[in-house]
């Protein structure tokens, strides 16, 4: 027998790493004290670990490993080999931003040069520059649905606030973000389209973006034309024309930045799922992360989550179907939450695998 120490040299693995896998049910020990809590763990379980660790290092998530640990060989190249389509897509697309980026700085003046005046440099020529009808810009539909069903969740439906009864979409430089906010939660999702044609920002209902998701199937390209008081969304056989909205969208994008300080917890969605579907609607849930824990309570009810964090133990009071709602929308198997020392600051929601998709939740006052 091993002991942790022992094993973790033994599988280029940190003591950490060890105990995350174990708590995941990927690398269980093969004997833990009961007195001392100390694990164990057999030499034939180190091809096991070295196993996980390199799944691991080439980005497997941790649900996929789950289900390759024990394959026989020619199952385990088949799920490598998928897994290493699914970086070569997305490869390919890091690619199509670089092209992108590259043609952006290729136009811009030489350094040191200053913006020609009345053209560039603030935020209202930038607007002014922008044309009265935008050259269309070509999306993947099953991108542009699923970005609209992770946003729309966040849009307000009090119609005293109609101005939060809407989504924005903003194309720039190559991408499309689009987001939607009740003050109370933020959601937001970076796309890049097929084809990028002029920037644009545009707001329209979230009930016209819920009328998107039953006009167009998944396997479409939708092209997207904004004029200066309607948007046209355009696919194969039909077109849905909405009225772009005279309003202006909330100044969000100072929350997306990433806190100097904070706890980062990477969790399984579905676990995480799970734990906060046995929590209804009646009040807040104290969210408390230490020693690779997230503990979900309220009133003598609990639930734990095995998680893997970085940073000192925090605390936080949030709504459980918010955090739901962001945990939902979340890419992938594993989702990447940011808590900051101070209980009044937001909750930002990451995608762990894939950083285009970002929800922050506004925090309740602890008592």
């Amino acid at each position: 027998m091993l002991s942790i120490g022992e094993f973790a040299q033994a599988t280029a693995l940190s003591v950490s790493a060890v105990r995350f896998y174990g708590d995941r049910g990927l690398l269980l020990p093969a004997h833990v004290d009961p007195t001392t809590g100390y694990r164990s763990y057999r030499h034939d379980q180190v091809a096991t670990a070295s196993l996980i660790r390199d799944l691991r290092l080439i980005g497997m998530p941790l649900a996929a490993i789950d289900e390759a640990i024990g394959l026989p060989a020619a199952d385990l190249a088949d799920a490598v080999a998928t897994h290493l389509a699914t970086l070569d897509e997305d490869l390919e697309h890091a690619r199509l931003i670089a092209s992108r980026l590259n043609a952006v700085r290729s136009s811009e003046p030489a350094t040191g040069a200053p913006p020609t005046a009345g053209t560039e440099g603030t935020a209202e020529n930038k607007e002014a520059a922008k044309p009265t009808v935008s050259a269309p810009t070509v999306i993947r539909a099953n991108d542009l649905l699923a970005a609209l069903r992770q946003v729309i969740p966040s849009a307000s439906t009090d119609d005293t606030h109609p101005h939060l009864m809407t989504i924005v979409i903003d194309a720039e430089d190559g991408s499309i973000r689009i987001a939607a906010t009740d003050t109370y939660r933020l959601t937001v999702r970076d796309l890049i389209p097929s084809t990028s044609g002029a920037d644009f920002t545009v707001v329209i209902a979230a009930s016209a973006a819920c009328q998107l998701l039953a006009a167009f199937d998944d396997r479409d390209d939708i092209t997207i034309t904004v004029t200066t008081d309607q948007v046209t969304f355009s696919a194969p056989g039909h077109d849905v024309q909405t009225r772009a909205l005279p309003i202006e969208f909330p100044d969000y994008e100072r929350f997306l930045e990433r806190p100097e300080v904070a706890t980062t917890v990477v969790a399984d969605r579905a676990s995480l799922r799970d734990a906060l579907e046995s929590f209804d609607e009646s009040g807040a849930v104290l969210v408390s992360v230490a020693q690779n824990q997230l503990t979900l309570e309220r009133r003598g009810q609990r639930s734990i989550v095995p998680v893997e964090a970085t940073g000192p133990p925090l605390h936080v009071a949030v709504n459980p179907q918010f955090m739901m709602d962001g945990v939902a929308g979340a890419i992938a198997n594993e989702v990447a939450i940011e808590i900051e020392p101070d209980a009044l600051r937001p909750v930002v929601f990451r995608s762990a695998t894939d950083g285009t998709y970002v929800s922050v939740l506004m925090p309740f006052k602890l008592d």
